[in-house]
Formats: C-alpha cells, structure tokens, sequence
C-alpha cells in the first residue's frame, strides 16, 4: 500500500497524483496523508514495493506541511532531466458549511 487514511468526508478533493518521468524511469507520487500534510514518493525500476523511495516503512518527503486539501503533478518533457511541477491547495479558512474549506493554490 503506497498511501492510508486519506479519505475524506469534505468532498471530491483530489488526494493523491502520480506521474512517470520519461528520462529518469520513475514514478513519481504526491499525496495528502491524514494530518493534510503533502508528501511525495518515486518508485523506481523493476517499480516493486521495495523500489519505493523512502520506502513503504516510512513517510514520503515532505512538500508542504501547511494543511492542504488536494495536490496535482505535471511533468515538462521539454528539458532534460524533465521537470517536475506540484500544484496543492493550501487551506486557508473555513466556509459556513463544516465541509467547505477555502483555501489558494500553489505551484
């Protein structure tokens, strides 16, 4: 299992996105864990559960451990090695509704 307790009863936010990266042969992931910590894991070739990194033991690095409610990735192809493009949104207050959170997003 790469990630738990993710779910969420505050709507459809986007807990987790995967990219492969071309040139480097890695998957890369990003998540929001259960403290809404944005985190990030590879997983390389033979792309086994011992290939991730940090290992599946561990918590993933830490992008951003402001609360955040969703994260996307995108990679540009154009460069090599390519790049490797987060966007998250970081909560920033509450709405009226319990379930509605506002918040920006970041690159």
């Amino acid at each position: 299992m790469v990630i738990s307790n993710t779910t969420t009863v505050r709507g459809d936010d986007k807990r987790m996105a995967a990219q492969f990266g071309p040139h480097t042969k890695k998957l890369h992931v990003i998540y929001v864990d259960e403290n809404r910590v944005l985190r990030h894991r590879t997983l390389s070739k033979p792309y086994l559960e011992n290939n991730w990194t940090p290992p599946l033991s561990e918590e993933g690095e830490v992008v951003e451990d402001a609360p955040v409610f969703c994260g996307a990735l995108s990679v540009d192809i154009s460069t090599e090695p390519a790049r490797l493009f987060a966007v998250y949104g970081k909560i920033r207050f509450k709405g009226k509704d319990e379930r509605s959170e506002m918040g920006q997003l970041y690159l």
